[in-house]
């Protein structure tokens, strides 16, 4: 009997199975071959090769060989054949067993099964670990597109406010809103004095005799003219503009007939409401080449010729023709009468080192943080 031995994969699978002649050895069946000596498998579903001296049988399909084949021809043609049908490579070698082929083959299953679900296993926490990278990768992009989100608003804002700032120190026609909550017009004005720049509210102006400023309580607490020319703000749109919490500013701009100008800077205008007769509480320091007229009447209330609140046994208003923050009468008086004369009843401002008439006045405020602005 010769014996062969199969290597498969890792292991050595052990074959054995007799050779034929011309007729068998060992146990026969009737006229049937011996089958391969190896264990029978316990499923009925494997199929067991038969190798006799005719060939070799496999569910029914034979294989066949000449007599006149050598016995080495047909030993090595049915190692080969038999490799190929088990799947396995068979070799020459000494076996101390038979086994059972099928139950090896499904063992061998079991470990190819094993060894995908080693795989399987593996690629699961391959794609755990690639999906956490990706959520890392997400996460991290996502924080970079929120921070270039965040910096591109920040600097869309800075430049929206920018140009508001910008809209802001244009001279010409604004929209604030006034005291009983709806807009009002102003004129906001820039002045080439000095640093003084621009953001300035005109409260008061004066360039020709065309409007009366001779007028009642309630036209100069209201407001009367055209904010593009002569006109008077009011009393209670100027309150409402410096009552915001902000120190604010007042300037005051001279012009004479022969085109000086003189101007009056004063660094914390203050002024009362109704209930304090708009009382001018406070005026701040004061810088400029006009002269510091106007601190004559720090503490004043302001009057009209219907209206009297000085400290004057006359009517300062009624007698200047114009209403005023008159204390005992004045040493500045920007809403007399307009004219060519320079007079007590006219425009008055007398620490003016100017002694011609003046052909224009500009009363303006703004606040001290659009100061802060205007110089950097």
């Amino acid at each position: 009997m010769t014996l062969h031995c199969a290597v498969m994969k890792h292991k050595k699978v052990y074959f054995g199975w007799h050779r034929f002649d011309k007729q068998p050895r060992g146990p026969t069946n009737g006229d049937k071959p011996m089958p391969l000596s190896y264990g029978c498998s316990t499923s009925r579903n494997h199929s067991v090769p038969v190798l006799n001296a005719k060939g070799l049988e496999l569910n029914g399909v034979r294989v066949g060989f000449e007599k006149s084949s050598s016995n080495a021809v047909m030993e090595a043609f049915s190692v080969v054949l038999f490799a190929l049908i088990g799947g396995v490579l068979l070799v020459p070698g000494e076996c101390d067993e038979v086994v059972d082929v099928p139950g090896v083959m499904f063992e061998l299953l079991m470990g190819h099964m094993a060894e995908l679900s080693y795989r399987l296993d593996s690629m699961t926490k391959q794609m755990e670990e690639l999906e956490l990278r990706q959520q890392k990768q997400m996460t991290t992009q996502m924080e970079k597109l929120e921070h270039r989100l965040e910096t591109r608003l920040v600097k869309q804002i800075d430049a929206l406010v920018r140009k508001i700032e910008h809209m802001d120190q244009t001279a010409g026609l604004y929209r604030v809103v006034g005291p009983d909550g709806l807009l009002r017009t102003v004129y906001r004005e820039t002045v080439d004095i000095d640093s003084l720049g621009h953001g300035w509210t005109v409260i008061q102006r004066r360039t020709s005799g065309a409007l009366n400023f001779d007028r009642p309580w309630l036209d100069y607490q209201n407001g009367f003219g055209d904010v593009e020319g002569d006109h008077w703000l009011g009393l209670e749109m100027i309150r409402s503009i410096i009552s915001t919490g902000e120190r604010h500013e007042l300037l005051v701009v001279l012009e004479t007939a022969y085109n000086e100008v003189g101007y009056a800077h004063y660094d914390d205008f203050q002024m009362g409401d109704e209930r304090d007769k708009y009382r001018l509480n406070s005026l701040g320091s004061y810088s400029g080449n006009a002269g510091d007229s106007l601190r004559y009447h720090e503490g004043s209330a302001f009057s009209t010729k219907d209206r009297d609140n000085d400290n004057n046994n006359m009517n300062c208003a009624e007698y200047y023709h114009g209403g005023w923050w008159f204390h005992r009468c004045l040493n500045s008086f920007l809403n007399g009468r307009y004219n060519s004369d320079a007079d007590t009843s006219g425009i008055v401002w007398k620490s003016n080192i100017i002694l011609a008439p003046f052909k224009k006045t500009t009363m303006m405020i703004r606040s001290h943080t659009s100061s802060n602005d205007a110089t950097s």
